[in-house]
């Protein structure tokens, strides 16, 4: 089948297709898109409270290391 075939082969496929149809697909896919939306968000907040979390961690592990290793494994006198 050659290139000019099947060009000629997809035009009347889509010839075919009436705007009846198009208005019932559009309908059909319109809630799909909200969805779509929604789900966009909502992974934008799980990625913004990973990034708070991970700044957290950073932060508390900063200070834990920021001081030697005497002092911060210092037994109390007597223990």
């Amino acid at each position: 089948m050659t290139v000019s075939a099947i060009h000629q082969k997809l035009s009347k496929e889509v010839e075919e297709v009436s705007n009846e149809e198009l208005r019932e697909q559009s309908n059909r896919s319109s809630p799909y898109i909200k969805i779509a939306g929604d789900l966009w968000v909502i992974v934008a907040m799980i990625i913004m409270i990973s990034a708070v979390t991970w700044l957290a961690l950073a932060v508390s592990t900063g200070d834990y290391f920021s001081h030697s290793k005497a002092v911060r494994n210092a037994a109390v006198a007597g223990s």
